[in-house]
């Protein structure tokens, strides 16, 4: 029997669907990094199975990447996508932010399903850790909120460090300037 597919196997993929088999070509994000990186890059597939697997286990987890799936695409898709996916610090408000108690850090940090933490530490302008901690969401909007309880004399010309995570625990560090 002649099949007229057998010979382009290394230019396509083949999907399952609802009982049809579909063939799509490979896309190009595919084929690039495994080229020079296959070993991390399985390692790293590997990493995303196994997280995209515990997710489908969790029903709150299950949960949450469902209420984001559209059309056809599942849960386990959106969470292996999640995995590659850092959360992004957009900016941080520092204009309020003079170095007394009670001052209010605001930061913009964005992820494509869900940040779930975000942390601050404070450095004078020597290069000193004058405090840190966790902020706090505002809400439902991508605003989270540190509140300073310490006094930083040396608030001008230090630095603040915005630390966030989303749920496969990837990490992202910017740091802003005073």
């Amino acid at each position: 029997m002649n099949n007229p597919l057998r010979n382009h196997s290394t230019k396509c993929v083949y999907r399952g669907r609802e009982g049809k088999m579909l063939v799509c070509e490979l896309p190009l994000e595919c084929v690039l990094p495994v080229i020079d990186y296959k070993g991390k890059v399985t390692r790293t597939l590997a990493k995303a199975v196994a997280y995209a697997k515990n997710v489908i286990a969790n029903f709150n987890f299950k949960s949450i990447y469902s209420s984001l799936c559209r059309g056809r695409r599942s849960p386990y898709a959106r969470a292996i996508s999640d995995f590659f996916n850092v959360p992004v610090i957009r900016k941080a408000r520092l204009k309020r932010y003079r170095g007394e108690v009670g001052d209010r850090i605001g930061m913009l940090v964005e992820d494509d399903t869900m940040v779930t933490a975000v942390s601050v530490c404070i450095y004078n302008a020597k290069g000193e850790l004058i405090e840190g901690g966790p902020a706090i969401i505002e809400g439902e909007s991508p605003i989270w909120v540190y509140t300073a309880t310490e006094r930083n004399p040396g608030a001008r010309g230090g630095r603040i460090e915005v630390t966030a995570a989303d749920m496969p625990g990837n990490i992202t560090v910017r740091e802003f300037v005073v």
